[in-house]
C-alpha cells in the first residue's frame, strides 16, 4: 500500500506540473501575440508615412 501513495502523490505532482507548463505556455502565446501586434502597428504607420512622402513628392512634381 505505501508504493500505491508514493505513485498517487508522484501523479498529482506530474498533473500539477503539466498545468502550470500549460498556463506558462498560454501567457507566453498572448505576451507574444500582443508584441506581433504592436510591430504590426509600427510597420503600418512607417508604410502610411512613406505613402504620404510619395504622395508629396508626386504633388511636388505635377
Amino acid at each position: 500500500m505505501h508504493g500505491f501513495s508514493f505513485f498517487d502523490s508522484l501523479y498529482q505532482i506530474l498533473v500539477i506540473g503539466i498545468m502550470i507548463l500549460i498556463i506558462i505556455l498560454i501567457i507566453n502565446f498572448t505576451l507574444y501575440q500582443k508584441r506581433k501586434r504592436e510591430t504590426f502597428e509600427k510597420q503600418m504607420e512607417s508604410i502610411e508615412k512613406k505613402l504620404d512622402m510619395m504622395i508629396e513628392r508626386m504633388k511636388k512634381d505635377s
